[in-house]
């Protein structure tokens, strides 16, 4: 977990700094936010340069309530930091432009096709069969779970669930309100102190708490089942706009199952059992008039087949 304290920073807050420096360039962050990194939680707030910060807290409970959409962005990079410290990265060029290439085409049909940093989708070398979304855009998904899948559309379907996560800021509410509270506290401080390395050495500290509060959900407690539910509701409209095969999701659950005797890790761990996901998902297409589609299904499996292939 990562701490921040009067003494200084931990090792696993410094290594953490580290990646996020490299994963974008210190005079790109401070063009583009940083220098406006503190005021803009002030402004959420409602608060001017001279009210104290520590005494709004009505204002505080607003900006949990209301976190902005660049500091979901900046806190989506923390924990996809954390993910990619845990994972190795998939780095087959061909797999990664295809996987991109599908995720931003669901994305586009989503109700939220845009983010403050754009969505990623990233390919984790893991035999595992796992799949995830962090704040702000970024969303992972195991070279095991790609495998497993049997053609374009049941990959699709986990695809757009995890994009529907992202879309209802699931992340965000996953975090105590506490931590999310104290973190937007401490960033409204930063606004007087715009050099590039003390103000992301801070924010990434400050987010610290926040951040494992989603790492811990994406990885070891998963979401509410409520949550889940509403993914997957998501995932069936994201599929009926795109052309793909809504009921793809019913058979990709259907893959998991199969595969659960031998690897009942990762996705098995966060998400609730697939009966009742089956059965919420069919009645939902039913209220909704979404219909089986089956057009396009062998074309596209015949392209997913020869993707994956080339990649192994």
């Amino acid at each position: 977990m990562l701490q921040f304290t009067r003494a200084g920073l931990s090792r696993s807050s410094k290594a953490l700094i580290l990646i996020l420096l490299l994963l974008s360039g210190c005079a790109s962050l401070k063009d583009s936010y940083v220098e406006k990194f503190g005021s803009s939680v002030l402004r959420t707030v409602g608060l001017g340069p001279a009210t104290s910060v520590f005494s709004a807290s009505e204002g505080m409970v607003k900006a949990a309530q209301e976190m902005s959409r660049e500091e979901e962005y900046y806190l989506g990079r923390a924990v996809a930091a954390q993910i990619l410290s845990k994972y190795k990265r998939n780095e087959d060029p061909a797999l990664n432009e295809y996987l991109n290439k599908l995720g931003l085409a669901l994305a586009a049909f989503s109700e939220q096709p845009n983010t403050f940093g754009g969505y990623h989708f990233v390919l984790l070398e893991s035999s595992e069969l796992n799949a995830m979304a962090a704040p702000g855009g970024f969303i992972f998904i195991t070279s095991g779970m790609l495998k497993a899948m049997p053609d374009e559309d049941a990959l699709a379907s986990i695809l757009a669930h995890e994009i529907v996560h992202v879309e209802k800021r699931h992340g965000i509410k996953s975090i105590k309100e506490e931590n999310l509270t104290a973190a937007l506290l401490a960033l409204g401080e930063l606004g007087s102190s715009l050099a590039c390395g003390p103000v992301m050495q801070q924010a990434t500290a400050v987010f610290g708490a926040a951040v494992q509060d989603v790492v811990d959900t994406l990885l070891v407690k998963g979401y509410s089942r409520e949550l889940e539910y509403e993914a997957d509701a998501g995932a069936l409209v994201i599929l009926d706009r795109t052309g793909y095969n809504p009921f793809s999701l019913k058979q990709a659950l259907d893959v998991l199952d199969a595969s659960f005797v031998n690897n009942h890790t990762g996705w098995f761990d966060t998400h609730p059992g697939n009966d009742e996901r089956r059965e919420r998902a069919i009645a939902f297409a039913g209220e909704n008039n979404i219909l089986p589609d089956p057009v396009g299904v062998e074309l596209r499996k015949r392209r997913f087949v020869k993707q994956i292939k080339s990649g192994q």
